[in-house]
Formats: C-alpha cells, sequence, structure tokens
C-alpha cells in the first residue's frame, strides 16, 4: 500500500488548509499570497508532509 493513492477522509482540501493556515506568520504573511498548489495524498510509512515554497518575483 505504501505510495498508493489515500482515497478516504480526511479530505485532501481541509489538509491543505490547515496546513497553509499554520504557516502564516512564520512562512510568509498570509496564505492569500499563495499562486500555485501541486498536491497529493498517499499511503506512506509514517506520517507526514513535504513541501516546497517557492518565491515568486
Amino acid at each position: 500500500m505504501v505510495g498508493q493513492y489515500k482515497v478516504t477522509k480526511p479530505d485532501i482540501d481541509n489538509l491543505i488548509k490547515t496546513v497553509l493556515d499554520a504557516c502564516n506568520g512564520h512562512v510568509w504573511k498570509d496564505d492569500n499570497q499563495i499562486t500555485e498548489i501541486t498536491s497529493s495524498k498517499r499511503y506512506g510509512l509514517e506520517p507526514k508532509i513535504i513541501m516546497r515554497v517557492e518565491e515568486v518575483i
């Protein structure tokens, strides 16, 4: 199952919103600055989030 898509709850949009809100004031001023998101929800050996942030100029 490791690496396979996880199609059960929680909904991916709720997971994304939680992470974005937690980064407000730390990684960026406000999550309204985000211009693009690519995401997937997969089974893994341990729970984790991998996030890459790039500045748009």
